[in-house]
């Protein structure tokens, strides 16, 4: 009995052998590149760390392109303030008529001038004469009938225009 009870135990750890040898190939196989990449149809590795690459890559991409976007949008704007400040300033400035209230040959006396004019709520300008004189204008006008309804007005109404206050026609050509 002693004979047949080792075969009987050599019989099962042969079938037993049988049975975990496949098991542990199976389970040391599950984590092989290959075999994944070969039987189960995963994509390797190498293939995944490309994809990863390929992706950062593309959204690195589409940051650049938005940055890119964002600042030419922001020199746009840029651009388009200053075309509007600068036709602004046209159409100011190709007002005909200006109402002067005053010319000085001393720069600092016609920034007075300006301040003042400003604290008053007048949009002053300064003009450069070619004899020397800064004359200053708190509005101008494309109508002349206007433009001397408003002297009256600055004339009666404030404490600051002499009574010299006087329009200029700028197609006479007087300033520079």
């Amino acid at each position: 009995m002693c004979i047949f009870g080792n075969y009987n135990i050599i019989f099962f750890m042969k079938k037993i052998l049988y049975i975990a040898l496949p098991v542990a190939m199976l389970i040391s196989l599950n984590s092989c590149d290959w075999f994944n990449t070969t039987f189960l149809g995963k994509p390797s590795k190498a293939e995944l760390a490309k994809k990863a690459q390929r992706e950062k890559a593309r959204q690195d991409s589409i940051a650049q392109v938005q940055l890119q976007l964002a600042q030419e949008a922001e020199q746009l704007a840029l651009e388009q303030q200053q075309a509007e400040e600068e036709a602004a300033r046209l159409a100011a400035e190709s007002k005909r008529y200006h109402v002067v209230v005053g010319c000085f040959r001393v720069s600092s006396n016609a920034e007075r001038m300006i301040d003042l004019l400003q604290s008053k709520g007048y949009n002053p300008k300064m003009m450069r004469f070619r004899n020397g004189f800064a004359c200053i204008s708190a509005a101008s006008f494309d109508n002349i009938h206007t433009a001397y309804n408003e002297m009256n007005s600055i004339i009666r109404s404030s404490d600051f225009a002499p009574e010299d206050t006087w329009v200029y026609d700028t197609s006479f050509n007087l300033h520079e």
